[in-house]
């Protein structure tokens, strides 16, 4: 059979292009897919640890996470609040008496630390001189981050966190959106399900270089011999992603998918909210390792290339004979089974298995908003929104 220009073309383009993409989901994407750790309860004793709760303006939300935190399993939590220049009661978090009720319990200490009462050696109210300041005030070496807004999935989110930790000195865990009905919460849900598996897929190559805010914890020691916050005090956001990068060459990293680590934060209230958070999600591109700098966009490139390649395919088709349209079918059929087994495996394993359904729709509209993104971010302000929607 004669082949022509445009088949030879489409045939070449269409091998090319699902083969990468199918290797970038067996190869790297599996690595968080077909993770699968077992963490028991053990009885043995478990170290000391502390929590940081940065706190702005949220007295309620911050009560009802104490009282959340008051009920975990594990036997001695060091709660350290960050109170960062609140108008509310926070000032008063001692007296409130749901907070009383959990101290006489004894398994837990509160520290109230407000920073407005610290000479501010930064030059500048951000938050990260009060997480350093918070850090500095914790008596145990391993500290967990989390805020008022999002709530732990069960009460044993410390003991699995601790207990799958090993010798780590970072440990990344997951922070989910609350669940609601609509084709939107699924976007919303979807991408977060995007961003975990990219980031806890190159924790488990130990290239770490992104983690939720309000589900991360490291030892004190990675913390101080870094410096801390000192290098990137002065830019707005980022304590979290740009430490890590950091330290990512010189952490030891682990990753919990336990469901019982998750931590659920509230679902966006709109569009223009998730939107906002998306783009606070790569703003700080420019302080990533320059390996990341690489990889990152290569992989956007290459699902580019990939719809890209289906979009030609379509579009040239009725010139195609019937075998090549056959094994370009194939070969997109291929791709896109590798899709559904990794991404789908990885989507349950966060408890997202409502998104797998309409994957390729998602995946589409991911990308769209990722393009977009990455071509307007430079230009674009990131307005203030409310902080429990910006700490995913």
């Amino acid at each position: 059979m004669d082949v022509t220009f445009i088949e030879y073309i489409t045939l070449y383009i269409s091998t090319s292009v699902c083969v990468v993409s199918a290797a970038v989901y067996l190869l790297f994407y599996s690595k968080f897919s077909f993770y699968t750790p077992s963490v028991e309860l053990e009885s043995n004793t478990l170290d000391p640890v502390s929590i940081v709760i940065y706190s702005k303006n949220a007295f309620e939300a911050l009560v009802k996470k104490i009282e959340k935190l008051g009920k975990q399993t594990y036997p001695s939590i060091e709660i350290i609040v960050v109170n960062d220049y609140s108008n509310d009661n926070t000032h008063d978090l001692y007296d409130e008496p749901r907070i009383k009720a959990i101290l006489e319990d004894g398994h837990i200490k509160i520290k109230l630390l407000n920073v407005d009462q610290y000479e501010n050696f930064s030059g500048t109210k951000s938050k990260k001189f009060a997480l350093t300041l918070g850090i500095k005030a914790v008596t145990n070496d391993f500290i967990f981050f989390t805020d008022p807004h999002t709530l732990p999935s069960s009460d044993h989110w410390l003991e699995v966190m601790m207990r799958s930790k090993m010798d780590a000195n970072l440990v990344i865990g997951h922070t989910s959106f609350a669940r609601k009905r609509g084709l939107l919460s699924l976007l919303y849900r979807f991408t977060n399900v995007q961003s975990t598996m990219l980031s806890m897929t190159f924790a488990r190559l130990s290239k770490p270089f992104r983690a939720s805010e309000t589900n991360v914890g490291f030892s004190k020691k990675l913390f101080m011999e870094q410096g801390g916050y000192v290098s990137h005090m002065q830019i707005s956001g980022g304590a979290t992603d740009i430490f890590i990068n950091e330290v990512s060459n010189k952490a030891t990293t682990s990753i919990n998918i336990d469901t019982r680590t998750f931590q659920v934060s509230p679902h966006p209230q709109t569009f223009s909210d998730w939107l906002s958070h998306y783009f606070d999600t790569i703003r700080f591109f420019r302080h990533y390792t320059l390996h990341h700098k690489i990889v990152l966009p290569l992989l956007l490139f290459v699902n580019v290339l990939f719809f890209g390649a289906l979009l030609f395919f379509l579009a040239v088709s009725s010139s195609l004979s019937p075998l090549i349209i056959e094994i370009c079918t194939g070969l997109f059929l291929f791709r896109y089974i590798c899709y559904y087994i990794v991404v789908g495996r990885g989507a349950i394993k966060l408890g997202q298995k409502d998104v797998v359904a309409i994957l390729p729709i998602l995946e589409v509209l991911s990308l769209v908003i990722r393009i977009i993104v990455r071509l307007i971010t430079p230009k674009y302000r990131v307005k203030k929104i409310p902080f429990e929607q910006k700490n995913l």
